[in-house]
This record gives C-alpha cells, structure tokens and sequence, in this order.
C-alpha cells in the first residue's frame, strides 16, 4: 500500500506498507518524510481513500526516512473528506 499527502504535486509525506491499515494502525510501515509537518497528517491511497496519520513526535531527525513504524490512523468519515483541503488522486 501507498498513501500519500498529495497525488498530484511532490508529496511531503508517503507512507510504505504490506498491507492496509488494520484495527487504527498501519503496521510495520515505511516513512518518507520530505518536509516537516504537524501531526497528524491527512493521507490517502491511490483509490482516494483518507486517512488521519499520527506521525511520531520523536521523530530523531525530522526529514527522512523511517522504516518499521506503527502508524496510529483514523479512517476519515465522509464529511471530513468532502471538507478537507487535500487533493483526491
């Protein structure tokens, strides 16, 4: 699975994983951060889907990449999705 920040310009965030987020986490995943950005971050895969990723707040080097990360998320209900200001691949 892939989620990005933003499907159609350079993303500042993409996330790497196996298998989809499962039980509110995306587990054992990659993360490419290319800018810092607050937390949590809205995300979504290639199919549109949303979620609300919380980054680590100790992040040791701010930009980077981070394998083998537990990502904490929350599935975005339909109005949220509608209001956000993020693109839709």
């Amino acid at each position: 699975m892939i989620w990005r920040d933003v499907w159609n310009d350079t993303p500042r965030l993409v996330i790497l994983s196996e298998i989809d987020a499962q039980d509110g986490v995306i587990s054992d995943a990659v993360l490419f951060l290319l800018e810092l950005l607050p937390s949590p971050v809205i995300v979504s895969d290639a199919d549109g889907h949303r979620l609300s990723v919380t980054l680590p707040p100790d992040l040791p080097e701010g930009v980077g990449k981070y394998p083998n990360l537990d990502l904490p998320v929350e599935t975005l209900n339909e109005e949220k999705q509608i209001n956000s200001d993020h693109s839709v691949p």
